[in-house]
Formats: structure tokens, sequence, C-alpha cells
């Protein structure tokens, strides 16, 4: 992707959701959902930006969905 991508999500019940950015060392780049959610659907932004808001470089990432039912993990490549 370039420069963001939308990540979409299903909830079949109410839930905290955290979904969270990884670089391929395993180190937290960026927290995009921290919340509590009611059933529905959602979606996020990510623009490729760490926490602090500066840009990342190309590379694989790996997002992080945790629910109290599921955990899911998907890679993102970013081509900069």
């Amino acid at each position: 992707f370039n420069p963001s991508t939308t990540i979409s999500y299903d909830l079949i019940g109410d839930s905290h959701v955290d979904i969270s950015i990884y670089n391929v060392m395993g180190q937290k780049v960026a927290t995009l959902v921290n919340d509590f959610k009611a059933t529905g659907t959602y979606s996020v932004v990510w623009n490729a930006t760490n926490s602090s808001g500066v840009d990342l470089p190309s590379g694989v990432y790996i997002m992080k969905l945790n629910t109290a039912n599921q955990s899911i993990s998907n890679k993102l490549t970013l081509l900069r």
C-alpha cells in the first residue's frame, strides 16, 4: 500500500478492540484502536506513520487485531 490503507473489521459481540502495528522485529510502532466497541462493522485508516506521526520506511509490517474472543494478524507491505 502507499500512502495509506484501510483496515475493516466486524464484531459479532461487544468487546474491547486493540489494533496495533508491529515491525518485523516485533516492536510496536503504532496503535490504531484501543477502545471498547459495540457489535457492528468498523474501519480504521493507517497512514503509514508511527505513534509519533513520523513516516515509516518501506517494508513489511504486521497488523494485529485483538478482541475478547479472537486474535487476528495480517502482513502489510508498505511501498514508498
